[in-house]
């Protein structure tokens, strides 16, 4: 019997909060206020379709789970769990600075700069250096999160992954390949899979560590190229600052 009390204010709890999200879209709407064609049948699924809710969903979900982790129907746990569901980081991410070291193929020391334009999206330029040659690279990768979770201080673990495409050229800095030239001895078109965990310590201020793992395709090597391989393993680990 208690349990059965407790599902029946959890789902009117549920419904409530769901009403309030509705009224608060329509407070904020202004002209585009919620239409509902026909009130003979209300569906969650109709009042989500409507005007005025289309376009809101965030801020609609924002709403209801802050109202709901208030509600004097939920118990600590479920509380908590409420608490720390996101969907997205509540921010905007802008850049990160990165550094590998001794963990690079082929490099051994590099930095990246990485721009992020949309919240999936990321676009990275790498520097690096190996014995006796630089490497300058270019990638764009496309990550789906995995695991979005903030804890009771406010922090935040995020882990995604997905692909990434890019671009690697091989200069001579000494005596390598092309002896002397300084020029470009080897350029790569790359195909890689991205592995990212940041731990948000507060809003534009995290901690990141990246896996890239791939293959790197020889689009152009220089006349005495002493490399005559077509496919290279080409990968990377990261470790850096997140804004």
């Amino acid at each position: 019997m208690q349990c059965i009390m407790k599902k029946h204010l959890l789902t009117s709890a549920v419904v409530t909060m769901f009403l309030i999200w509705v009224s608060n879209v329509i407070c904020l709407a202004n002209e585009d206020m919620i239409v509902i064609d026909s009130p003979d049948t209300i569906s969650v699924d109709r009042l989500m379709t409507a005007k005025g809710v289309l376009g809101n969903e965030q801020q609609i979900r924002k709403v209801a789970l802050e109202k709901l982790a208030n509600s004097p129907f939920l118990d600590a746990t479920l509380k908590s769990a409420i608490a720390a569901s996101l969907e997205e980081l509540p921010f905007h991410r802008i850049a990160d600075i990165e550094i590998s070291f001794l963990s690079g193929i082929p490099e051994l020391i590099g930095i990246c700069l990485e721009g992020h334009p949309d919240r999936q999206v990321a676009i990275e330029a790498c520097a690096g250096t190996l014995i006796l040659a630089s490497t300058l690279s270019a990638s764009i990768k496309y990550r789906w999160d995995l695991v979005l979770h903030q804890t009771d201080a406010g922090h935040i673990h995020q882990l995604s992954a997905g692909p990434g495409f890019g671009m690697h050229g091989y200069f001579d800095t000494g005596c390598f390949d092309t002896c002397g030239t300084g020029g470009l001895s080897v350029a790569t078109a790359d195909a890689l899979g991205s592995l990212e965990y940041v731990y948000w310590i507060a809003n534009h201020f995290g901690i990141t560590a990246q896996l890239d793992l791939g293959a790197s395709y020889l689009v152009y090597r220089a006349p005495n190229s002493a490399d005559k391989a077509n496919i290279l393993p080409t990968g990377k680990f990261t470790v850096g600052l997140a804004f």
